[in-house]
């Protein structure tokens, strides 16, 4: 470790390990809010440094996840320790009256102040976040917890011990750090914007000092010989380990992926259009990315992929397109990018034109913002930190400078050379390869830059949920109510017309828009009140506000009870109405001012009133339902914070042939989990490809193709007989857990279960966790926490819902087992749904006949994409188990078999599964074995004793990320 210095004389910094994440203290009675386990600090003082370190016992046993985390510690050491009432006088003592440095200062401050006034002492000390400090300082780092900041400013350090004193320690340094990096940036003069916070309580220790200043090292990057590539073999250059191995990286040969990558070849040579599902275990990415690649290396094509999950995005841009330039030699002649809507990043020129705010906390937000755009050169809001968006209130600034508007021109900008969008729409015309997500492709703002000739869609199986999105027409309450502030607010000081009423008296009248502006907020609120109203008279029950969930249904005007909310909405396009046009008056009144011509404020002001006729529209047309083949529906938030009115239309296969696959030269549609029924039709006919023929476009549909696994030998599908509706949340969740903790001690690996509702996975967890800790088993629900299935040292159980269903990538057998809380159909009274069924069904009165038309294809993709996680390398195994909705043999459930790969499904009880897992993991565990054992067999023969080939084997079992038993 670096040696702990510090610039700043008479300053403490102090870290401390509690019993959880949760710092705050609302119980009286001292053994329940006893949570401190540790306390480290160090001091300096007068040019003297000094250590303070003490454990605490917590009067209660620690769970599990807290003993895993502060490794070290142990409940018999705590035991053995004082308690806070003895630790926190020395404390005191040590840290005197000096300001103390906490990394969340805010929690952990309150947390140690409230000890104190209950153990009748106090803590006055000025407190510093030195979060809060590295988030002003550095506003291009993507995280901000202390392990990031030790591993980004330490020298070779692993991150956070979660150790008291060795974390303070380390907090020292990463403080010294931050500010010898402000002063290098700015050569020793307090840059200008912090002029905006000099009452901020860091600002007295940053101001810069004559001293020696550190340089970060360069990282050397590892040469690797170049082999010759020959570009025209394409997918043949699979073939060659040699290549894909230069990196030093293991290879195996795939035919489906060299079969894969030659039909996409074709595809791009011969202009056609290619449908292709390509199951989980080809190495589909790299299967479309070489050809892709080198074609456009060769004919100077520009190719478009376009991805659902930002996950996909990330490891394309960040490992996959980087890896793949290495190994071919093709890093300095391809260029590849990611671009997003306009309204994802910051204008420089909309922030000069905001009012600086008043409180401190929002002018450090303000400063952030101004070092992230001018400092750093940056401007993709979602690369911003969630903990800084909501701490120094970023959100209130987007609405005021994101390039959102229609007359942000990145030709005419004063800010064009600073403007980060400037440079990514420039750097449009350069790039050979551009990654893109489907809502971006659906609406492509980018046309006079790039045209989308040759196209790539992966994970194109939600393209059919992402049309419909696209070509909804959709208006929220909370999005009107901030409309009516950017255009006129009163109240909270804020609007374009506002700024220009006050400037140019003599030409807008503020009376009538100010009471227009005023009554229709109260209208907004009324529509809100007729929710209230609606919903309650719906639920008979008569349910209390807190009990009822988030509601999402269809607009039915023959419901009587829906003519609350159908006058109440009808009086709110009144009220828009006159707010309109009394707008669009004082607009054409400013339009006459010279001075206003090219005024950006004006020109911003225009757009935001032709939001209010989109507003009107959706509204009006929503109420009358005048249009057919459209479906209609309302959403109001749990705590009715907001309420929403959308139109979808039911046919969208025309808009999407003219707006996505009509201008293709070429065009992939790729997806593991592209066909239903064993056939692309669903997904041909919903998105227009039928009308490929009738057009002379070459439609081709890549037969089905083997996977690379071993799925009959290598899995199983298990449903227990469980008896209980998962619509009886509690009960459900009860059996499920009774299943589970039956058979869990015969589960070797780390568990993935993921649910269709929230409801019950929280119940389930409720019900399952005191048993849990009693085995010593991890509950793990944060994505974050997704890499720790990996390890092998603890068993950890992972609960998640219906946004894990892709994108988890866990290889080998650490992570063996897949659960499922039921098979995932749709909810038939969803309104996208009942209009498509209903439009179906038409006069056949056989309502599961079209509930399957519709349910089957989507519940078929995501069954598979579920079963995906279990099966990612060759050499994986395991359980896939639908606890409700699969034991009775039906029709659907024999069809889901077959998409499934035709794996064997297991219909038993409990302590049959139980058995049987037990005995499959040894039967899987020694056909690896025996694998294993023949691919190595030249090397063990080389092995001199019986230790050496026992090393030989765990070796190889760890290249496969397996674990080695040498008693299989």
């Amino acid at each position: 470790m670096d040696k702990v210095t510090s610039f700043a004389d008479n300053l403490i910094y102090v870290h401390i390990e509690t019993t959880g994440s949760d710092l705050t203290l609302k119980e009286c009675d001292p053994i329940k809010w006893e949570r401190i386990i540790e306390i480290g600090a160090v001091k300096f003082k007068g040019e003297k440094y000094s250590e303070f370190h003490a454990f605490v016992n917590p009067r209660k046993k620690l769970p599990v996840n807290i003993l895993d985390l502060c490794e070290g510690i142990d409940e018999e050491r705590l035991k053995n320790s004082e308690t806070i009432k003895e630790v926190l006088p020395r404390f005191l003592e040590f840290i005197e009256g000096l300001p103390i440095v906490l990394h969340n200062a805010e929690a952990e401050g309150n947390f140690l102040k409230t000890y104190a006034a209950a153990l009748e002492l106090n803590i006055n000390n000025e407190i510093l976040s030195s979060k809060e400090l590295a988030v002003i300082v550095n506003p291009s780092l993507k995280e901000y917890t202390l392990d990031f900041l030790i591993k980004e400013y330490v020298a070779n350090n692993e991150g956070e011990k979660h150790r008291a004193l060795e974390d303070a320690r380390s907090l020292a340094i990463v403080v010294q750090k931050i500010i010898e990096e402000l002063w290098l940036e700015s050569s020793l003069v307090m840059p200008y914007e912090f002029t905006e916070v000099d009452d901020w309580n860091w600002y007295k220790y940053i101001a810069p000092k004559a001293v020696t200043l550190y340089e970060r090292p360069l990282m050397e990057r590892d040469l690797v010989p170049i082999i010759p590539v020959n570009y025209d073999k394409y997918e043949e250059l699979f073939r060659d380990e040699k290549l894909w191995q230069r990196t030093g990286k293991s290879y195996s040969i795939r035919e489906q992926q060299i079969q894969v990558s030659e039909k996409i070849r074709e595809g791009f040579e011969d202009g056609k259009i290619t449908l292709i599902e390509a199951p989980t275990g080809i190495g589909k990415s790299m299967a479309y990315l070489l050809p892709a690649v080198i074609y456009s290396y060769k004919t100077g094509s520009k190719i478009i992929i376009s991805t659902n999950t930002k996950g996909l995005q990330n490891q394309l841009v960040e490992k996959d397109i980087p890896n793949l330039l290495d190994i071919i030699s093709l890093q300095n002649n391809i260029n590849f990018m990611s671009i997003k809507g306009k309204c994802n990043y910051l204008c420089g020129d909309r922030f000069k034109l905001m009012d600086k705010p008043e409180s401190l906390r929002d002018r450090l937000g303000y400063v952030y913002l101004y070092r992230y755009i001018f400092t750093k050169k940056l401007g993709d809001v979602e690369e911003i930190n969630h903990w800084v968006r909501t701490t120094f209130n970023i959100d209130s600034f987007l609405d005021e400078c994101t390039c959102e508007s229609e007359y942000c021109d990145v030709k005419s900008c004063d800010y064009k050379e600073q403007c980060y969008y400037a440079r990514e729409v420039d750097k449009l015309k350069e790039a050979n390869i551009i990654i893109v997500n489907h809502s971006l492709l659906l609406k492509w703002p980018y046309g006079t830059e790039v045209e989308i000739k040759n196209l790539i869609a992966d994970e194109a199986h939600n393209l059919k949920m992402e049309a419909y999105a696209a070509f909804q027409s959709e208006v929220i309450s909370s999005e009107i109510a901030k409309t009516i502030r950017e255009i006129y607010s009163k109240e909270s000081k804020s609007g374009y017309l506002l700024y220009l009423a006050k400037k140019y008296r003599d030409i807008v009248d503020e009376k009538n828009v100010s009471v227009y502006s005023r009554n229709l907020n109260k209208a907004v609120d009324m529509v809100t009140e007729s929710f209230r109203d609606f919903i309650k008279l719906k639920r008979k029950d008569k349910k209390d506000e807190e009990e009822i969930y988030d509601i999402n249904e269809s607009i039915n005007l023959q419901d009587n009870r829906f003519n609350i909310v159908k006058k109440a909405l009808q009086e709110f396009l009144q009220h828009l109405t006159l707010f309109s046009i009394e707008v669009n008056r004082a607009i054409e009144k400013l339009q006459c001012n010279e001075a206003l011509k090219e005024d950006k404020r004006l020109k911003i002001l225009l757009e935001k009133a032709k939001n209010l006729e989109v507003i009107k529209e959706t509204i009006d047309s929503s109420i009358k339902q005048e249009r057919e083949n459209y479906c209609y529906s309302y959403s109001v938030h749990k705590g009715f914070r907001w309420w929403a009115i959308k139109y979808i239309p039911l046919d969208v296969q025309d808009e999407f042939y003219a707006k996505v696959v009509e201008p293709l030269e070429s065009g992939l549609f790729i997806s593991a989990t592209l066909t239903s029924g064993g056939n692309y039709e669903d997904f041909k006919r919903t998105l227009g490809f039928t009308k490929c023929i009738e057009n002379k476009k070459s439609l081709v549909e890549i037969p089905k193709i083997e996977p690379a696994f071993k799925y009959k030998q290598n899995s199983i599908i298990y449903s227990p007989n469980l008896k209980a509706d998962p619509a009886n949340i509690h009960e459900f969740a009860e059996e499920a857990s009774v299943f589970i903790l039956n058979i869990i001690d015969n589960i070797k690996g780390n568990v993935l279960m993921l649910f269709t509702s929230t409801a019950r996975l929280k119940a389930f967890e409720k019900a399952v966790t005191p048993d849990f800790e009693k085995k010593g088993i991890r509950i793990l629900t944060r994505k974050g926490d997704l890499q720790k299935l990996k390890n092998r040292d603890k068993k950890y159980f992972f609960l998640g819902s219906r946004g894990f269903f892709e994108g988890v990538d866990i290889p080998g057998d650490a992570m063996n087992t897949v659960i499922l809380d039921k098979v995932p159909n749709i909810n038939g009274k969803e309104p996208l749904y009942e209009a498509l069924i209903k439009r179906k069904q038409r006069e056949d009165l056989d309502y599961f006949k079209y509930y399957n038309i519709i349910n089957y294809p989507i519940v078929a993709i995501d069954i598979k994409q579920i079963y995906g996680r279990l099966m990612r390398t060759e050499y994986d195994y395991g359980n896939f188990i639908i606890l409700s909705k699969f034991y009775n043999i039906t029709s659907i459930n024999r069809n889901l078999e077959k998409e499934l790969y035709g794996v064997r499904v297991i219909r038993a009880d409990s302590d049959i599964i139980k058995d049987d897992i037990n005995r499959r993991y040894r039967m899987w565990q020694k056909d690896n074995y025996n694998k294993i054992i023949y691919e190595v067999g030249n090397r063990l023969k080389l092995a001199r004793t019986p230790e050496e080939r026992q090393l030989t084997l765990k070796q190889e079992y760890e290249k496969r990320k397996l674990m080695y038993d040498k008693n299989v």
